[in-house]
């Protein structure tokens, strides 16, 4: 495993479990930040080492999720428009 990420939620979220594994003595690895691809996170090494990163979504990754899934559906559904056309099954 390359590293194990875990969705924390909101920012708020974020910086809350940021502060309390940095008090427990936790390493951060990787401190809070905002990604170019539309996260906020940081990275804390588990006790074995292990790379953890914990992140939320920010509003612009949800809507390039969103915007997937809709041109999917749309390329779905002009399959089955074609094949009901044609008597494709």
């Amino acid at each position: 495993i390359a590293h194990l990420d875990i969705i924390a939620g909101s920012e708020t979220d974020v910086n809350n479990l940021h502060d309390r594994l940095k008090e427990d003595g936790y390493t951060i690895a990787s401190e809070l930040r905002h990604t170019g691809d539309g996260y906020y996170e940081f990275a804390v090494l588990d006790p074995e080492g292990n790379y953890v990163e914990i992140s939320a979504e920010s509003w612009l990754s949800r809507q390039i999720v969103d915007k997937k899934y809709r041109y999917q559906a749309r390329k779905v559904s002009n399959i089955s428009t074609y094949s009901s056309i044609n008597g494709v099954v």
